[in-house]
C-alpha cells in the first residue's frame, strides 16, 4: 500500500525493483570475487618472494665458501694439510646446501606417503635413539612420560619419525644443559569442544573422533609473542644463522597434516614450549 495515495504498488513495478536489486547483488558478488582473486594472487606473489629470499639467504653462505675454496685451490701453492682443511670446509658447505634443498623439496613437493599400521610408541622409540646423541652432547635428559597401550595408527613411519625427531631436537636445543625435555603420549575420544585438545587443533577433528596425542615439552625460554604467529612460515627462524634453515617446523606441519593430523606450539606458563601433535585413529 502506498502511504501517500493509498494505492498498492503494481506487480510489474515490484518485479522490476526485485530484478534491479538482484542485478545489484549479483554485481556486488562479482566485484567481491574479483577482489578476492586479486588478493589471493597478491598473497601468492608475496609468498613466492619470501620463499625466494629465504632460499637466497640460506644458500648464499655455502656457495660463497665453495667459490672461495675453488679460487684458492686454483691459484694456491698451499700445503696438503691446508688443502685438506679447505676441502673439508667445502664439503660441509655442500652438505649444508644439499640439506636446504632437500628441506625445500619436502616442503614444496612432499612425496606420496607410504602408509601402514604402526604403533606410535615404536616410532618414538626410534626417535629417542636418534636424538640421544644430541641430548647427551647438550647435557639434556629426555624424560619418557608416555602412556602405554595406545591404538595403532595409519602412518608413513619414516616421515612421521622425521617430524617428531625435528620437534624433539628443537626442544633439546632450546633447553639448557642440566635441563629436561618431557615426552608424553595419550589417547582420548573427542566428546566436545573446549576441553579435549587445544582450540588451534580443533578444526581438523569432529566429536566422536578417537585421537592420539604426542606432546614434546621443553624448559627453554619460550617463543616471543610477536613471533608465535610466524613460526610455521618458510625460512622464518629464531636460531642464529647456520643453526637452522627455518624450514623444519614448516616441513613438520606439512607431514603431520598430510596424515590428517595437526600440529601446534604453545608457551608454557612456567617457561618453555609444548609442541602437540594430534593424529586421528
Amino acid at each position: 500500500m502506498n502511504p501517500t495515495t493509498g494505492e498498492s504498488p503494481s506487480p510489474s513495478r515490484s518485479n522490476e525493483e526485485l530484478l534491479e536489486a538482484y542485478r545489484e547483488l549479483e554485481q556486488s558478488y562479482h566485484d567481491i570475487q574479483t577482489m578476492q582473486a586479486q588478493l589471493i594472487e597478491s598473497e601468492k606473489l608475496h609468498s613466492v618472494g619470501r620463499l625466494a629470499a629465504g632460499v637466497a639467504h640460506e644458500l648464499k653462505n655455502p656457495l660463497a665458501v665453495l667459490r672461495m675454496g675453488i679460487e684458492v685451490l686454483q691459484h694456491s701453492n698451499a700445503s696438503e694439510e691446508a688443502k685438506k682443511s679447505l676441502l673439508d670446509d667445502m664439503l660441509t658447505a655442500a652438505d649444508r646446501a644439499d640439506f636446504v634443498v632437500r628441506e625445500l623439496l619436502d616442503y614444496s613437493a612432499p612425496r606420496k606417503l607410504s602408509l601402514a599400521q604402526h604403533n606410535i610408541q615404536d616410532v618414538l622409540d626410534r626417535t629417542f635413539t636418534l636424538a640421544s646423541a644430541q641430548a647427551g652432547a647438550s647435557g639434556v635428559r629426555i624424560v619418557d612420560a608416555r602412556t602405554p597401550g595406545l591404538p595403532p595408527l595409519h602412518l608413513d613411519a619414516n616421515r612421521v619419525q622425521h617430524a617428531l625427531l625435528n620437534l624433539l631436537v628443537n626442544a633439546i636445543q632450546a633447553t639448557q644443559s642440566g635441563g629436561e625435555v618431557v615426552v608424553r603420549t595419550s589417547s582420548k575420544t573427542l566428546t566436545g569442544l573446549g576441553g579435549n585438545v587445544g582450540d588451534s587443533l580443533m578444526d581438523r577433528f569432529r566429536v566422536g573422533d578417537t585421537l592420539v596425542m604426542v606432546e614434546i615439552e621443553d624448559r627453554g625460554q619460550g617463543i616471543a609473542s610477536d613471533k608465535m604467529s610466524r613460526i610455521f612460515e618458510p625460512f622464518f627462524t629464531t636460531k642464529p644463522t647456520g643453526k637452522g634453515t627455518g624450514l623444519g617446523l614448516t616441513v613438520c606441519k606439512t607431514i603431520i597434516e598430510m596424515h590428517g593430523g595437526a600440529l601446534a606450539l604453545r608457551n608454557r606458563v612456567e617457561g618453555g614450549v609444548v609442541a602437540t601433535v594430534v593424529f586421528r585413529v
